[in-house]
């Protein structure tokens, strides 16, 4: 797995007007991943105003320890 498929999240999140995106990968993501998430910018609430990351990379161990996406609160 690498840039290329951080990519293609990308395209489908623009593709289906989505918010946000989400790749949960095996392995710790390289870092042309990152770089290609972070260019994706930032999705900004319009109920409360803050801004999430719009492409989150978790791995499957980050998920297991509880790390969770950062994602806007509903009501």
């Amino acid at each position: 797995m690498g840039a290329g498929e951080v990519r293609d999240l990308i395209g489908t999140v623009q593709n289906t007007k989505s918010a946000m995106g989400i790749l949960i990968v095996l392995d710790e993501p390289t870092q042309p991943m990152k770089i290609a998430a972070m260019e994706a910018g930032y999705y900004e609430s319009p109920t409360w105003g803050n801004q999430y990351p719009k492409i989150q990379i978790l791995t499957i161990l980050e998920l297991l320890k509880g790390s969770k996406p950062t994602l806007p609160r509903t009501h």
